[in-house]
């Protein structure tokens, strides 16, 4: 029933709106009013000029009629149209796919009005139109649509089901695929991780619906003219993404040879298949996290850290070194993603700029390169100074920007150095 939709919703927000009260409460960290991370700058125009230049969330794009973002809208759109459509006329009343359409299109609409507006207006668009990151929003369609056509199949039945389990089955493959395939073929088709499944999967499920109308031989054209018109736009920009929604099809249409037989173990089979791969995946990423990868560089930087009674020692290594802290169990004082805290906390902009100027000699505030220039000019006394202010003891950097500190270790192409406690 329609009050069940709305009552979820507030439920919903309500859930969310408790959050946010604990958060503030008991979570909410407050803002240094002292020492190295305190900065008396306006945390306003830093948090702006950031957005603008390097948040992907938030900067001012060119709107682009054909892109990923908006191929994800569309397929959404399309459908949940159809779906709310076939509910509709089926049962003569609102179903859960309309709120699916309803939250898809409000998503849409608002990304949509966002993005013309900053391609028309520039520079002179309003902050407001980004600063609460809007484009975010395409996430959440992406997984709606994908719970709307794994629901669709489900819903159906029938042979239909084992696309599910057949495409779960091709994630696993594609490390075997990658070994035995040419690199260029693997890396244009089969690269992009999400694009066969989630395309083949849309198709499917829209093949799927369309089906279930169930209309005379001299109305189902206008059906399927729905189908291909968006498919025909398509491959103005994506052509793979045609041929896979097509493959999508084509396995639905061959399921009915499946289905006319009437196999008494159709669910079962698909339900066990999912159940074996899904398994199989998850103990991949299992063993992949308990045992990632880690350079002999960073091996040695471990042990000899611990052997010195330095096993929590902070770190600090060029920003682009975003894994560091994951393989050596370490903490590091900035990567590349730190800066990035200020979309979710603007107050911290102010702190973020004076660290990031401090350790690299950048302000995120303005466009910079990826060199460390300013590391290779430090003088001994000015590390012992940084390395003072924010409790700093090592440095990791590669080789071919050699700096002024004493080295303990080298390896991969890695200098280890340490920020001498007196000169």
């Amino acid at each position: 029933k329609a009050w069940h939709a709305v009552g979820y919703t507030l439920l919903g927000l309500g859930g969310c709106g408790v959050f946010l009260v604990l958060k503030k409460v008991f979570l909410d960290v407050p803002l240094p009013t002292s020492g190295p991370y305190f900065s008396p700058e306006d945390y306003r125009p830093i948090w702006q000029a950031f957005t603008e230049l390097y948040d992907v969330h938030g900067v001012r794009p060119r709107f682009a009629p054909l892109s990923h973002r908006n191929i994800a809208l569309v397929g959404m759109l399309l459908l949940g149209t159809v779906s709310s459509w076939f509910e509709w006329r089926k049962d003569g009343k609102i179903g859960p796919c309309f709120w699916f359409w309803v939250f898809g299109t409000s998503v849409s609409a608002v990304i949509w009005i966002v993005a013309s507006l900053q391609s028309v207006l520039g520079a002179a668009a309003s902050f407001f139109l980004v600063s609460w990151m809007p484009y975010r929003f395409s996430n959440h369609v992406s997984v709606l649509a994908l719970i709307l056509a794994v629901g669709w199949l489900f819903r159906v039945g029938g042979g239909k089901m084992l696309v599910i389990p057949l495409l779960l089955a091709y994630e696993i493959a594609l490390p075997v695929l990658a070994r035995i395939l040419p690199a260029a073929f693997y890396s244009r088709y089969l690269g992009g991780v999400l694009e066969l499944p989630m395309f083949v999967l849309w198709g499917a499920a829209l093949t799927t619906v369309l089906l279930a109308f169930q209309v005379a031989p001299r109305h189902a054209w206008k059906l399927w003219a729905g189908y291909a018109i968006p498919l025909a736009a398509l491959g103005l920009y994506h052509r793979y993404g045609v041929l896979c929604s097509i493959a999508g099809t084509g396995f639905v249409l061959l399921s009915s040879w499946i289905d006319q037989r009437k196999p008494r173990f159709v669910v079962q089979i698909t339900g066990v298949l999912c159940v074996c791969v899904l398994s199989v995946i998850l103990a991949r990423e299992y063993k992949q996290r308990s045992s990632l990868e880690v350079p002999e560089i960073e091996q040695r930087i471990v042990a000899l850290l611990e052997k010195n009674g330095d096993g929590d020692a902070m770190l600090l290594a060029p920003y682009w070194q975003i894994f560091l802290q994951a393989r050596t169990g370490h903490p590091v004082m900035a990567d590349y993603q730190t800066a990035h805290y200020m979309t979710y906390i603007p107050q911290l902009a102010s702190s973020l700029k004076k660290m990031h100027l401090d350790l690299f000699g950048k302000s995120i505030d303005q466009p910079y390169g990826q060199d460390l220039a300013e590391w290779k000019s430090r003088t001994q006394a000015q590390w012992q100074s940084l390395g003072k202010e924010y409790e700093l003891r090592y440095v990791l950097c590669p080789e071919e920007l050699p700096l002024n500190l004493p080295v303990l270790l080298r390896g991969d192409r890695m200098v280890f150095y340490e920020i001498p406690k007196s000169l």
